[in-house]
């Protein structure tokens, strides 16, 4: 807005300082009193009205773009959901997961609680106290027994780095 002051009173002065010369040439007196020029300077209220106008339309436009894209996204994400049989992975109640092999489920070994590199569960989120019967995956994170076996019977990664465990057969 106020760029477009400055450039229109640089062109008011310029149309002066021409009017000026063109009358040192024809040999006449310059009319020095300004002529009226407040209808070439546009009002600032006008001015911001119109910026304001422009900025609504612009503003909606980009509503209506995002709008559509957003729409056009969840058609493309339900319809790839679709494809890759995701509803009925997510109606058995586990969410996509795929359950671990009982052999690699059994093949966890056990170790002492002082053995493990964690100080808790994070599966139970408690901690371990002597006695306590500790798995450990392949990855080297340790939980409580009872803990990770339910774990793995839903999702066969490791709760902490994800480590992948062996899947039960058609499943994977």
């Amino acid at each position: 807005m106020t760029g477009s002051v400055l450039i229109t009173a640089a062109h008011v002065m310029h149309e002066e300082r021409a009017s000026v010369n063109d009358a040192a040439h024809a040999g006449t007196r310059p009319n020095c009193r300004p002529k009226d020029r407040t209808a070439s300077i546009p009002s600032p209220v006008s001015s911001q009205g119109d910026a304001t106008a422009d900025l609504d339309r612009t503003m909606e436009t980009a509503r209506r773009v995002l709008s559509e894209l957003h729409r056009q996204g969840l058609r493309d994400a339900a319809q790839e959901a679709q494809d890759l049989g995701l509803e009925d992975a997510y109606r058995n109640g586990r969410f996509g997961a795929v359950p671990a092999s009982s052999e690699a489920i059994a093949c966890l070994r056990e170790t002492a609680a002082a053995e493990t590199r964690e100080d808790g569960c994070a599966v139970c989120f408690q901690s371990y106290e002597e006695g306590d019967r500790i798995r450990t995956m392949p990855c080297a994170h340790g939980f409580h027994e009872s803990c990770i076996i339910r774990w793995l019977g839903i999702s066969r990664l490791c709760p902490l780095c994800r480590f992948a465990l062996q899947a039960e057969a058609g499943t994977d």
